[in-house]
């Protein structure tokens, strides 16, 4: 088994890192890593060494469960809910249907800032 020397969550980090020999790899992969402790923190409250699978895949998250989605949708008269099967990046992991929702946004006038810029 292999383990790092660390007290904390920021030297486990700060070790994880000094494996790796690329200062750019370095430099990236602290930068994410630092994000990841922050959200732990200020939306999880609790450490990153403490995170849960259902942490990792947002379902504690209400405004990522489909039945909130529903309920907001519901809730706002003429809407269409729209499911498309990816993550956090639909735009990048499904363009054309991205585009699609955007596109019937736009033509149902529901888009802001959809006036005239004369």
């Amino acid at each position: 088994m292999c383990t790092l020397n660390a007290s904390n969550d920021y030297e486990a980090v700060q070790a994880w890192l000094s494996l790796h020999e690329a200062e750019a790899t370095r430099r990236a992969y602290r930068k994410e890593a630092e994000r990841l402790m922050l959200w732990a923190i200020v939306e999880r409250q609790r450490a990153l060494s403490s995170l849960t699978t259902d942490d990792a895949i947002g379902s504690r998250d209400p405004a990522r469960t489909f039945s909130h989605a529903e309920s907001l949708s519901n809730g706002i008269s003429g809407s269409r809910l729209v499911v498309l099967e990816t993550g956090h990046t639909s735009c990048v992991e499904a363009p054309d249907e991205f585009a699609e929702v955007i596109r019937y946004v736009v033509e149902q006038g529901l888009g802001v800032g959809t006036g005239s810029a004369d």
